[in-house]
């Protein structure tokens, strides 16, 4: 479980969130809604361990996260900029993690070979990394981050540089090993159809306030997410229009 109690983000002077509490239970598939600017990717790093707090504290499994460093706190992060290892194999990308831990090296080849079929990409395990697709990269990315057991998984619109069919299919393997691994997921979008296919729950953030957090079923009567809402729904309507 991950508790925001009274969260207060900053860059010098400016509040970039405040007085933000939230919970995210246990395999919970949760997401961050809202603007550019609105303090998604600040929070995902201060739950990281990437940026200081201003206030309040970050609980993970009930214990304050306060100084720990980043390897120590059990998070995952996939941002948008998946940072391969060029000179890397496929395989030695998604073992990195392992590799740093310790692990030797025949184990540590069959953790990623079973990971890699997870995520659809057995027999490539050799392959340099340069040579993949874009989408077939985001599914090492997304091997690589999930292949240490993170107590939570950290996403930062890691699918938006890609067109909309490997998005889509992207979303697909996501929810698919979500459910199938019993992970409890963050995910930081601006894209409302995402957040409302993928999620239990969303929380929508404004310049520096939470403005509403429940299921995507109950946003849509909340008078305060509405106007949030509009151009999703909008966007909906067109499609079907061209159905």
């Amino acid at each position: 479980m991950l508790e925001l109690r009274n969260l207060i983000l900053a860059y010098g002077k400016q509040i970039v969130l405040q007085a933000l509490d939230v919970s995210i239970e246990d395999r919970e598939f949760f997401s961050l809604l809202g603007r550019s600017g609105c303090g998604k990717t600040t929070l995902i790093k201060a739950i990281a361990g990437l940026h200081p707090l201003a206030g309040g504290s970050i609980l993970l499994n009930g214990k304050d996260t306060a100084g720990l460093p980043p390897e120590k706190r059990n998070t995952a992060v996939l941002f948008q900029d998946i940072r391969l290892f060029p000179h890397l194999s496929v395989e030695d990308n998604v073992a990195y993690g392992l590799r740093m831990q310790g692990m030797p090296r025949k184990e540590r080849r069959r953790k990623a070979g079973g990971m890699l079929e997870a995520v659809g990409l057995s027999g490539m395990e050799k392959r340099p990394v340069d040579a993949l697709s874009g989408g077939q990269q985001q599914r090492v990315a997304l091997a690589r981050a999930l292949i240490l057991r993170p107590a939570i998984l950290l996403l930062d619109e890691p699918f938006s540089s890609l067109d909309m069919d490997l998005r889509r299919a992207m979303r697909d393997l996501l929810k698919g090993l979500h459910t199938n691994l019993g992970l409890t997921t963050l995910l930081v979008t601006h894209d409302i159809g995402e957040a409302m296919l993928l999620s239990d729950r969303i929380a929508i953030l404004d310049t520096e306030r939470l403005v509403c957090c429940d299921t995507p079923g109950a946003l849509l009567n909340k008078p305060e997410a509405a106007p949030y809402l509009e151009a999703w729904r909008k966007d909906l309507e067109d499609q079907q229009r061209l159905l």
